[in-house]
């Protein structure tokens, strides 16, 4: 995974957080990348920084992180869908949020289910914008929304967290 060199300088302000990234980086799991000096890549992070007459100002992580889906074609993951939803559609990203790469670990045994549960209680805690209350009601959501043969392939989410 590739945390743009923005994204890290400002999860850096918040020392748990920092603590989970270096360790992370430090386990080979996740690497920092900036923003390519080549003229494309630059002028659109410029462009995506400060605005223009068709392009609304985001903040410099969403456009870091949307410059390096783009150009790496890559997976652009981030929850705030206010800024980068209309990007996402203008280059044709793939998108991902943090509520979807929960209920993917712990479909795949990445994570156990009250784990993800408790996750989600936390980052509710800290103000987080969430789809539902909770982890279980999105894990429903999200089973309740697949074709009925993917459904009955899962693993059973249908549990309430503790």
């Amino acid at each position: 995974m590739v945390l743009p060199d923005q994204v890290y300088d400002e999860i850096s302000k918040v020392a748990y957080l920092k603590r989970r990234v270096d360790s992370l980086m430090r386990g080979g799991r996740l690497r920092k990348e900036g923003i390519s000096l080549n003229g494309e890549d630059l002028s659109l992070y410029f462009e995506l920084t400060s605005g223009s007459r068709f392009l609304p100002v985001i903040g410099k992580g969403e456009a870091a992180g949307i410059v390096l889906a783009k150009s790496h074609d890559g997976i652009l993951a981030s929850n705030n869908l206010r800024d980068v939803k209309r990007y996402v559609r203008k280059f044709g990203l793939k998108h991902i949020t943090t509520a979807e790469i929960l209920y993917l670990a712990v479909r795949k045994g990445v994570i156990a289910f009250d784990e993800a549960c408790q996750s989600w209680s936390v980052m509710l805690s800290k103000k987080r914008k969430l789809p539902f209350k909770t982890f279980a009601e999105y894990s429903k959501y999200v089973e309740s929304m697949v074709k009925e043969e993917w459904k009955n392939s899962a693993i059973g989410l249908f549990f309430d967290c503790k």
